[in-house]
């Protein structure tokens, strides 16, 4: 009597873990081919010739430190790196 319901509660497990495993399965799992990537430059022409990015950094001491690089380009239209004031 025991051996039946022991296996049946197995038997549902396996069950359950199996359904799991397929819907995992049955899952598309979309990446993008790396030959159908764009180029850091097609990438920096999307975002247009002036483009900014906030980095935060953790000191030491627990605070944060937040600054605003801006990239743009020279004159002959090679990008730079400019560090912009620290806002306090």
């Amino acid at each position: 009597m025991h051996n039946g319901i022991l296996l049946e509660q197995e038997n549902k497990q396996l069950h359950a873990i199996n359904t799991v495993q397929k819907q995992k399965r049955a899952r598309v799992n979309r990446r993008m081919a790396y030959e159908e990537g764009i180029s850091v430059q097609e990438a920096q022409e999307l975002t247009g010739p002036y483009s900014a990015s906030r980095t935060t950094a953790i000191t030491p001491s627990g605070t944060a430190k937040s600054s605003f690089i801006s990239t743009s380009t020279n004159q002959k239209g090679s990008p730079k790196m400019q560090r912009l004031p620290k806002s306090r």
